[in-house]
């Protein structure tokens, strides 16, 4: 997450969202101390407190820094500590879901908005470190939600795996930690950024000048409708001829469910006469790039327990603001929802 996500989240702890930044960190990771300073307090109590074990120390010119979610501590209160000391190891302790470091950066005295207890975005003095610049070109241009990115002047990165949108049915794939270019201002949630070619996989391609042999019977397949003008027609196969593959729908119209990315120069099978431009074809589950999502059959309701979902469900809880309700369904608003194992 990075500072001030999720503000529905954290206005019952009285914050206008998330206070620092969280840095992917696998457990047992060493955690280092930022800067030269004064260990003022050690928590070693895993379920006493939100932020679990965790360490805070004091710097120069007022400013604090607390280091949240460890595995264990290796600092006692009132130590002096070096930039590079390691404090702790990292993990999950706490009101925490995997293992990461939790930053918060504090300056005594300082009013930034409406954040507490002299709470800064730590953001600014990151960037270095994290060595933000533009990779090299060429790119390629598209809309990200913007609560998705995490800005800083031109540059932006993807605080997850996002989707860049291309057009209605040019979509892909963007990686978590991708930096980018920012072209444009936010309009209705959308930024618009350039990424590298090369960080989603789009070198050049050369289209094979014929189809791919047919697959084997044991291979995975999802049907599916792609537009008709994006493929090289030959016989009853197709050769996906975009430079950043094509989305395959559920159905014959741009505004159905995708349910993945067809890659430049795969081959489908197609199945039927074309409808609104669009083919139904056949794909292969290798040649779809990024998130798959085919349609489930919902289970008939009312169930007696969820031991009899089917094994390909997945049994959690979703805030109720995040959904609109008909009945036993519900639609996920566009920014998605977390499914968590317990409200």
């Amino acid at each position: 997450q990075h500072f001030g996500a999720n503000p529905h989240n954290y206005a019952q702890f009285g914050l206008p969202g998330h206070e620092g930044v969280d840095l992917r960190a696998p457990s047992g990771t060493p955690i280092m101390c930022v800067a030269d300073g004064v260990v003022y307090r050690v928590n070693l109590e895993a379920d006493k407190h939100n932020y679990g074990i965790h360490v805070r120390v004091k710097h120069a010119e007022g400013y604090l820094t607390t280091y949240a979610h460890l595995q264990e501590a290796f600092v006692q209160e009132d130590e002096v500590v070096t930039a590079g000391t390691v404090l702790g190891l990292a993990d999950n302790t706490g009101n925490s879901f995997g293992s990461h470091l939790h930053l918060t950066l504090k300056k005594e005295g300082a009013k930034v908005g409406d954040w507490p207890n002299g709470i800064i975005d730590p953001t600014p003095f990151l960037l270095p470190l994290m060595g933000w610049q533009l990779p090299a070109g060429p790119y390629l241009e598209g809309w990200v939600l913007s609560p998705s990115i995490s800005v800083s002047g031109e540059l932006a990165q993807a605080n997850d795996d996002i989707t860049l949108r291309i057009t209605a049915d040019d979509n892909i794939l963007i990686p978590a930690a991708t930096i980018m270019g920012v072209i444009g201002h936010s309009q209705q949630g959308f930024t618009k950024v350039k990424v590298a070619r090369a960080a989603v996989g789009l070198l050049t391609v050369s289209l094979p000048t014929k189809p791919a042999p047919l697959p084997p019977n044991n291979i995975l397949m999802y049907t599916g409708w792609a537009q008709e003008e994006q493929l090289n027609i030959i016989g009853r196969r197709g050769i996906v001829n975009t430079p950043y593959g094509i989305a395959i729908r559920a159905a014959s119209d741009n505004q159905s469910h995708v349910l993945g990315l067809a890659r430049r120069g795969c081959t489908v099978s197609i199945l039927g006469r074309a409808e609104n431009s669009y083919l139904p074809v056949k794909v292969r589950r290798i040649d779809l790039r990024g998130p798959i999502n085919p349609p489930q059959p919902l289970p008939d309701l009312p169930l007696a327990s969820i031991d009899q979902l089917p094994d390909n469900v997945i049994w959690g809880w979703v805030a109720k603001k995040h959904l609109t309700r008909q009945g036993f369904e519900a639609t996920i608003s566009h920014y998605g929802a977390s499914v968590r194992s317990k409200p």
